[in-house]
């Protein structure tokens, strides 16, 4: 056919396979046209079911026109089939740099739709076959977060990264991300979860194929008292694993693989291992006995202390200058009274502590003022002379900061321990009528049963509640 014609404008339609769907602004061309007339025909094949022609080459043309009111257009009516149609727009949109991704990517789909191979559309459009095989490739990928994917920018190299996930589920999630600040961190490890699982696919096989009577384990079986590690196989490491050992006769193997996905690790039951963890446990469980119980001969012991601050008062004046005497004798470093809210201020900390009086939240004591702790005191019921004797106590005769932790019972392994600062904080609270418990003294001395024979206490302990057991709740 090959013969050019005018036909007019309403016989003209834009070839519904045309790769190009958005053909831009074409007002300039329309004014040239109106001004110039056209200059080059338009290439069109007769769509004879409905008398109309499709046009191949010069859709902007076509738009312009109408637009710059022609009625006729001169146009080469060419004798060609679906497929040469295709690759004749394929060749005249592809090398525009205004394509968009998708309209290439489709185009080169229908290509293949109508059976074409990848090196016959890069023959038949000009396109060099590593480009018709990229855009190929991409489309591939799940269509409708494909499309939303380039709707906001996403380019062929950013697409090929995402052609490289096999699961179209994870390429689905992947294209979703893309315009967000995930997008680069779903990609990778999109891929690094890929290839993880090819390599456990790969590996695990191999390791069961040299244990299979190996049971199925759990990761965290490796600090149980039953297994032992072997050897652990890495993801990170895949590129130089470390060899599979032999198995040993009348040892049991396990295998664990499902909790850590990029580790697998192999497992055997040792009986010296268990036994070893065994006792291991059993001494952490004795050292964890140890600080309960010094922690608690402490507190017990502390708590005899505080009870007769509490209930300290000053019969006259004349005991009140005696005490004042005796904060002298005792060297006092520290006369500054802190309330217990300062960052520094363990010592007013410590005798809230051993008055029962609560920490107020900041609010709270905003709502307040500017109230002193002498008056705070006043307002909850507390007796000046107790906490004064608290003050002393924890502030002055040894600080705050050694009183806290002066004991006689070491909290790490229950061993006697020697505290000046808690033997002069007796021999002031003796002066001041205080009575040391024999329980007290022990302590003091390093003669109290748990520091001189701790276990044979626990046991003495255990045959004593044991005892009351039997007796039941009557005796």
């Amino acid at each position: 056919m090959n013969e050019i014609k005018m036909i007019p404008i309403g016989d003209l339609e834009h070839h519904p396979d045309n790769p190009r769907a958005d053909l831009g602004d074409v007002s300039e061309l329309a004014a040239s046209i109106k001004a110039q007339g056209i200059m080059q025909n338009l290439t069109v094949i007769p769509d004879l079911e409905r008398a109309k022609y499709l046009v191949v080459i010069g859709n902007r043309r076509l738009e312009a026109a109408k637009l710059a009111g022609l009625v006729e257009l001169p146009c080469r009516i060419a004798d060609m089939s679906l497929t040469q149609a295709l690759q004749t727009m394929m060749a005249e949109n592809m090398q525009r740099t205004d394509l968009t991704v998708i309209d290439q990517i489709n185009g080169i789909g229908k290509m293949q739709q109508l059976g074409m191979t990848l090196p016959e559309i890069a023959k038949g459009t000009g396109l060099s076959e590593t480009t018709v095989r990229r855009r190929a490739t991409i489309g591939t990928l799940p269509k409708k977060q494909l499309e939303k994917a380039c709707e906001k920018g996403a380019s062929l190299l950013d697409l090929l990264e995402v052609t490289k996930l096999e699961d179209p589920a994870d390429q689905e999630k992947v294209l979703e991300s893309f315009g967000t600040n995930n997008f680069s961190y779903s990609i990778a490890n999109a891929v690094r979860s890929q290839n993880m699982k090819k390599w456990r696919d790969e590996f695990l096989p191999m390791l069961q194929a040299a244990y299979p009577k190996a049971r199925k384990c759990k990761d965290q079986d490796r600090w149980s008292d039953t297994w032992e590690v072997v050897h652990t196989w890495r993801f990170d490491d895949r590129d130089d694993p470390d060899p599979i050992p032999e198995p040993e006769e009348g040892i049991k193997y396990g295998i664990a693989a499902d909790d850590v996905p990029w580790n697998i690790t192999l497992m055997k039951i040792d009986e010296e291992a268990k036994k070893r963890k065994a006792e291991e446990k059993d001494n952490r469980e004795w050292m964890r006995w140890l600080k309960e119980h010094a922690t608690f001969l402490n507190k017990e012991a502390a708590e005899l202390r505080y009870s007769f601050i509490r209930k300290f008062r000053f019969k006259n004046a004349k005991e009140r200058t005696e005490f004042w005497k005796l904060v002298e004798e005792f060297l006092w470093k520290n006369k500054a009274f802190t309330d217990g809210y300062g960052s520094s201020s363990m010592s007013g900390q410590l005798v809230r502590e051993i008055m029962g009086i609560p920490v107020e939240h900041y609010e709270e004591r905003q709502k307040r003022g500017a109230e002193s702790f002498e008056t705070e005191c006043e307002r909850r019921g507390a007796n000046m002379d107790a906490v004064l004797l608290a003050w002393a106590v924890c502030g002055g005769v040894c600080g705050g900061a050694s009183y806290s932790m002066a004991n006689y019972v070491s909290d790490y392994n229950g061993a006697h321990v020697e505290s000046e600062e808690l033997d002069k904080v007796y021999e002031f609270m003796t002066r001041l009528g205080y009575q040391m418990s024999d329980f007290e003294k022990s302590l003091q001395k390093g003669t109290h049963p748990f520091i001189k024979n701790p276990k044979k206490y626990f046991k003495d302990m255990q045959k004593a509640l044991a005892e009351e057991d039997q007796e039941g709740p009557e005796a």
